[in-house]
């Protein structure tokens, strides 16, 4: 009988010869899923990056490479020059939650002693934010690190008790903790600076918007609030419990604007209406009335590319204000995280 190990590489070998054409799931390390797609032009695509794919994982094992690593959000490769290794992440789901798992896959890297990587490549994940399923679009929004930027997050290391991988915090704990207490500012800074940091296109959008909406220029209180498909994770606070704190700093004074960053339409009207004429929102950013995550609506409608360079931007920029309300999710945490290292304000609810 085969064993599960001789069925993946006989997959593998199918995908590589060009006699496998459509596939569900490829159960390997690093997890990689793979849709069946009905459109011709996706399915083609998905099958020249399948033999991509494996190509990955055929060479190295026919040269027994023991240089590839296989962890749960992600795939190491660090075979090529020691100027050329990469992060291959390999996680499907939104934007921020993509890079919590590529933050968890460097962690455990560096648990493990090994050397970071010299560049994070998506090739095989992130689809719901390329028009292209073969692009990598990393370098979109980030610089490639520097020698020296690598050098100095290998040099830090997080300053609290970290939990056993993959999920090496509790991406929906209290953010303040995770920050102080876990990771540490010094460690955070290092790796913004190796992996996030701006490209030249990235830092005109966040400029554009801290410009356009003057986050920094007036005293302005953020409120984060996810709509859609949230609750499936967390037991959230309701939208009333939003207003109320949002209310209530308004009413002790000191904040010439309220922006409002949500995913729902009936969100922002029901913010403008309250804090009418301080109420705005980042209108480059798509809304939706329905509950369905954005990112499994917008796919076909709009560039999903230009679309997760505005929403990092938004992030990015929104951090800067003096005061945030975020949520408790992915792009919540990230949030805080930056807003905290501006010496924000951050009031996390749920």
């Amino acid at each position: 009988m085969a064993t599960p190990q001789r069925n993946i590489i006989k997959m593998l070998q199918e995908i590589q010869s060009g006699k496998a054409r459509s596939f569900r799931r490829l159960p390997i390390g690093g997890q990689l899923i793979v849709l069946r797609e009905s459109c011709l032009e996706r399915l083609e695509a998905e099958h020249e990056r399948l033999q991509q794919f494996s190509r990955l994982i055929l060479d190295a094992r026919a040269n027994k490479c023991v240089n590839l690593h296989f962890f749960h959000y992600a795939i190491l490769d660090s075979r090529c020059t020691i100027n050329n290794s990469v992060l291959y992440a390999t996680h499907q789901a939104g934007l921020f939650s993509c890079w919590t798992t590529i933050l968890w896959s460097i962690l455990e890297i560096q648990q493990l002693g090994l050397r970071l990587p010299e560049r994070i490549s998506n090739r095989f994940g992130m689809d719901h934010f390329k028009n292209h399923l073969t692009s990598d679009t990393i370098n979109q929004w980030f610089e490639l690190p520097s020698e020296a930027a690598i050098t100095k997050l290998s040099q830090q290391h997080p300053v609290g008790k970290l939990l056993k991988a993959p999920n090496i915090f509790d991406h929906h704990g209290n953010y303040e903790t995770i920050v102080k207490q876990q990771l540490g500012p010094a460690w955070i800074q290092a790796f913004l600076r190796a992996y996030m940091n701006p490209s030249s296109r990235l830092q005109q959008a966040i400029e554009h918007f801290e410009q356009r909406y003057r986050i920094n220029s007036l005293r302005t209180l953020v409120v984060c609030y996810r709509g859609t498909d949230k609750g499936s994770e967390v037991e959230q606070d309701s939208v009333s419990s939003y207003l109320k704190t949002a209310q209530q700093l308004t009413d002790q004074g000191g904040f010439d604007q309220v922006l409002i960053q949500t995913d729902q339409q009936q969100v922002q009207a029901l913010f403008a209406k309250t804090f009418a004429p301080r109420c705005v929102f980042i209108d480059e950013l798509p809304v939706t009335q329905g509950t369905t995550v954005l990112h499994a609506q917008l796919a076909g409608t709009i560039d999903v590319e230009d679309w997760a360079l505005n929403l990092m931007a938004m992030v990015y920029a929104c951090s800067r204000a003096s005061t945030v309300i975020t949520h408790t999710g992915n792009l919540g945490f990230f949030l805080a995280v930056m807003a905290h290292l501006h010496n924000a304000t951050v009031i996390q609810l749920r």
